[in-house]
């Protein structure tokens, strides 16, 4: 019955569920939703990874990575610098900056027909990150109330609304 509920919730976009990971110990409430100009939902699956490390593997920053969904389905991504959004916890979209001197936060989307991301024109909005730690307790919450433009030159962007948490006991 839980399954079928869930499954419920996600074919219809909605993935406002607590739910906890399949990765041990990690807590995660999403509450974010992706809509396209349409009007549609896009449905993410309940795979979280969240992780602390370096914002790639050739730029050593250090960074807090969120990745909800699989890699051949939609998904979302979250790359935030922690010193960046300690200091400054709100990011004003676009939000570009060089790609091996990372600052503040990227956002990216995909739903296998588009692919979109925070450091476009077309974006606008705010993340607002609230405590974010990689230290012996890893936590990160934001909220997001914009839109992402897309990387395709047939795109459209897509509004972003909602809050993120994940921490590991």
């Amino acid at each position: 019955m839980r399954r079928r509920a869930i499954a419920v919730l996600i074919l219809g976009g909605l993935a406002v569920v607590p739910v906890e990971s399949a990765a041990a110990g990690l807590r995660v409430r999403d509450r974010l939703s992706v809509t396209r100009p349409d009007g549609t939902r896009v449905a993410f699956r309940p795979d979280f990874r969240v992780w602390c490390g370096p914002w790639a593997p050739d730029v050593a920053t250090p960074s807090i990575h969120v990745t909800v969904g699989a890699r051949l389905t939609p998904r979302w991504e979250m790359l935030a610098v922690v010193a960046d959004v300690r200091r400054r916890p709100l990011v004003r979209l676009p939000n570009s900056f060089v790609f091996d001197h990372p600052k503040g936060a990227l956002f990216f989307a995909t739903d296998r027909r588009n692919e979109l991301n925070s450091d476009t024109d077309e974006s606008n909005g705010t993340i607002r990150f609230g405590r974010v730690s990689c230290g012996r307790r890893l936590l990160i919450s934001f909220r997001f109330s914009g839109r992402i433009g897309s990387e395709l030159s047939d795109g459209e962007p897509v509004s972003v609304r909602g809050s993120f948490s994940a921490s590991a006991s």
